[in-house]
């Protein structure tokens, strides 16, 4: 083995011995652009890294998690290949933390008692799912039988469900189906279990998929592995089962039991280390999760039409073969099914599924499950990769909110000040997104739409459906955005044809300072919770001057507001690279810009489309919930009016002023410039206004009439260019009181003039502007700060004496 092979399997070792948690964990999304890059990634997979996902496709990402000791040598092997890369999560271990809790609280909050239905509010143990399925046959004794097939290596029994129309005719042909294979892939047996839900309690809808065929399916193949990951924050992403192994003076647990099948056993993409994920056991069928599979298969393959495993993550539908590249005689068959799932995925929801073969879509993995059953006799043989979800891929939420609705409601006749917020407080059934006077748009659960209906009746309120479907909307975006960002990688320069990630703009802002050292500085002011770096650029004519006024601007306070740091980029854009045409605003005066202040909720934000609508930062706030509101955290009246107490509002305050690092960072920049600052300028989204102080009280500032000339500048340029209208004024005048905002902290700390400028609604969601828009708003954006910046410069000239 190379040196280079040898280090490897060292930092992998260290990697899959490590016993103290995934605190201070790094998920790395890696990106290869050459051959010889993805078989780069293909070597550091057998070699012990665990790879949450690994594709063989160049310009689709993979994901691998990378240990703290691993950091830096690691940073140093993607320089060393030149890789496309970004960090994804910064700290594994919090966020494992936070999912168990949250798991905990859901069961403890909606246990099951064995009969009824099982609802999609949550992940399910083995037990629960047993119990689930011994109910249906109580339930539809004609239609559903449950049978004993096995026993698991720590003797858990496994159970299959045949769901029959209950016709009485034998020997239909047979679709054979099965789940959770991979110990952390909970959203396997979670997809298995909807299903078999459709088959037998929406029937009546489905009686054509059970005319002249039986289902026989096996929700959970590895409960042992799918039970450890349940029992806390270490095995969570646990993937193989649980028979020990010993290996160089240690126990290891598993195989990999979709290695473990005897056809081309232990050949390419398995390892016969039992310490690595893909360890294809000491024998074929050593263990006897893969025997009971193994022996459903030969008693049904006379009868066996279709062989569906469900998997997770990636967006494939694959079939065979897995242990070589060459193709089955029949691969149009098999092509045609799969895409028939495919297409119909696509559209209903706009995600997009590859298909085709196993090996030549993503990589070689002989002993496996599909390949077998297809070897058997199955003329239809496919693995399911679904989507991935959360940090890992591995873990969506299950807060997914499919069917949740938007509504805009209406109170005309009433007070203009009416109290939306009050009405609708219970923030795990509603969500306002915004209201004013007498409008307001509102999310709600649909658990709550009987109590929602009440509440407009009783207060006369009327409305109208402006969203169906917001996990629908979410995931044709999000799967718009991924796309995009392959067909317009960063190449030096941000563009307005899609969404940047907060690496390329820290990457962004650093090539200007390369490109123009005399007028770009760029600086690392802090680090967020989990450990990105916060980056300002200084943008100057290159004159040399020192002690100019300054122009403080920042973005990305919330994090689902992906509008802000585009805009602050646009922004930057035109300062530096359009310097010429802008000379004027940089005459007397610097700007020090920091373009995403909640790195952390930003990136968050970019994982999956239930996380696309989050808005704190990531800190844990207590057990179960995270992140604080930054715009409610600064020491300004912090956590009086505007702000909740409830550690899981949107609105947290945080456990005390500062207590968040991002707002640190804020607050240092703003003491640091406040003697030169003239104004402090923070870009929010959404609803057309420009605010200035003050957010915590119904009352103006002594220098109101300055603050209400500039912002008036910048909202009659906007009109006068574009037509569209802002609202210029004092927060808690024009929105609503919000005690220990940003703003409200700068002027107090110094700053003559300072704004919160909220973009334009976009999308139909209000916070997700469709990449078709972000030019046109992010131009009509600069125009009204251009606006602003030269009234302040008009305004408050540079005093003489101080550009000496």
């Amino acid at each position: 083995m190379s040196r280079l092979g040898c280090f490897i399997l060292l930092l992998g070792l260290a990697l899959v011995s490590a016993q103290d948690g995934y605190e201070g964990y790094h998920i790395f999304e890696v990106t290869p652009s050459t051959p010889v890059q993805g078989d780069f990634l293909k070597l550091l997979s057998h070699e012990g890294y665990d790879f949450l996902s690994l594709s063989r496709s160049l310009g689709k990402p993979s994901r691998v998690i990378v240990s703290p000791q691993q950091l830096q040598s690691f940073q140093g092997l993607l320089t060393a290949h030149q890789l496309n890369h970004r960090l994804i999560n910064g700290n594994l271990g919090a966020t494992i933390a936070e999912e168990f809790a949250q798991r905990q609280m859901q069961r403890l909050l909606k246990p099951i008692t064995g009969k009824g239905r099982l609802t999609t509010d949550r992940y399910y143990t083995h037990e629960e799912i047993t119990n689930y399925i011994n109910d249906l046959a109580t339930r539809f004794p004609s239609r559903v039988y449950v049978k004993t097939v096995g026993w698991s290596y720590e003797k858990r029994e496994m159970k299959t469900i045949t769901i029959t129309n209950g016709d009485g005719r034998a020997n239909k042909k047979v679709i054979f189906m099965d789940g959770g294979f991979h110990a952390r892939e909970w959203i396997s047996p979670a997809a298995v279990l909807y299903v078999i839900d459709q088959l037998v309690e929406k029937f009546e809808q489905n009686a054509d998929l059970l005319k002249d065929f039986d289902w026989v399916i096996l929700p959970v193949v590895n409960p042992d592995g799918y039970e450890h990951t349940q029992t806390g924050t270490l095995a969570r992403i646990f993937r193989k089962t649980r028979q020990p192994y010993r290996f160089l003076g240690q126990t290891c647990y598993g195989a990999d039991p979709n290695r473990n099948f005897d056809f081309h056993w232990n050949e390419e993409g398995a390892s016969s280390n039992p310490c690595v994920d893909t360890f294809a056991g000491p024998t074929a069928f050593s263990e006897p999760e893969t025997i009971v599979v193994r022996d459903l298969m030969h008693s049904l393959a006379d009868r066996g039409i279709m062989y569906l495993t469900i998997h997770s993550y990636g967006n494939y539908l694959l079939y065979p073969w897995g242990w070589t590249s060459d193709l089955p005689d029949t691969v149009d068959q098999l092509d045609a099914v799969a895409r028939a799932g495919g297409d119909a995925i696509q559209a209903a929801t706009g995600t997009v599924y590859e298909v085709g073969s196993s090996t030549n879509v993503l990589y070689i993995a002989a002993g496996a499950s599909d390949d077998y059953a297809f070897y058997a006799g199955f003329n239809i043989s496919i693995t399911m990769e679904l989507s991935g979800g959360g940090a890992t891929g591995f873990d969506p939420p299950t807060s997914s909110i499919d069917d949740f609705k938007i509504y805009e409601l209406s109170a005309k006749g009433r007070s203009s000040d009416f109290k939306w917020s009050e009405l609708f407080k219970n923030e795990s059934s509603y969500e306002t997104f915004t209201s004013n006077g007498t409008n307001a748009y509102i999310m709600v659960h649909p658990a709550a739409e009987p109590e929602f209906f009440e509440l407009l009746d009783n207060n006369t309120l009327t409305h109208k459906i402006v969203n169906h479907n917001v996990g629908l909307t979410l995931r044709h975006d999000f799967e718009t955005n991924r796309n995009l960002s392959n067909c317009f990688p960063y190449e030096g320069r941000l563009g307005t044809e899609r969404y940047y990630s907060h690496d390329e703009i820290n990457q962004y802002i650093e090539d200007l300072a390369k490109q123009f050292p005399s007028r770009v500085s760029v600086k690392t002011v802090g680090t967020s919770f989990e450990g990105r770096q916060l980056k300002t650029i200084t943008i100057t004519n290159g004159d040399g001057r020192a002690n100019k006024n300054v122009i403080l601007m920042d973005g990305g306070f919330h994090a689902r507001e992906w509008i802000s740091p585009a805009a602050v980029a646009y922004a930057i854009g035109q300062l530096v690279n359009n310097f010429e045409t802008n000379a004027q605003l940089l005459l007397d005066y610097d700007w020090v810009i920091l373009p995403v202040v909640n790195a952390d909720g930003y990136e968050y934000t970019r994982l999956s489309p239930d996380n696309r609508m989050w808005r704190k930062t990531r800190q844990p706030s207590n057990e179960a919930c995270f992140g604080t509101d930054l715009n409610r955290n600064f020491r300004f009246h912090w956590n009086e009016t505007g702000a909740s107490p409830d550690h899981c509002s949107e609105t947290y305050p945080g456990p005390k002023a500062f207590s968040e690092p991002e707002a640190i960072v804020v607050r240092d920049l703003i003491h640091s410039l406040a003697d030169r600052g003239k104004m402090y300028l923070t870009v929010h989204s959404y609803g057309n206004y420009i605010l200035y102080p003050w957010g915590y009280v119904d009352a103006l500032p002594d220098t109101w009439p300055d603050l209400d000339e500039v912002g008036r500048a910048g909202g009659d340029a906007i009109k006068a260019a574009t037509g569209t209208d802002y609202k210029v004024g004092c927060s808690t005048t024009l929105l609503y009181a919000a005690a220990g905002a940003s703003d409200d902290y700068a002027f107090n700390a110094g700053f003559p003039t300072s704004f919160t400028m909220e973009l334009p609604p976009g999308g139909t969601l209000y916070f997700d502007p469709p990449a078709s828009d972000i030019a046109r708003l992010v131009k009509e954006t600069w125009v009204g700060i251009e606006a602003m910046a030269r009234k302040v410069i008009q305004k408050y000239p540079l005093n003489a004496s101080s550009g000496l």
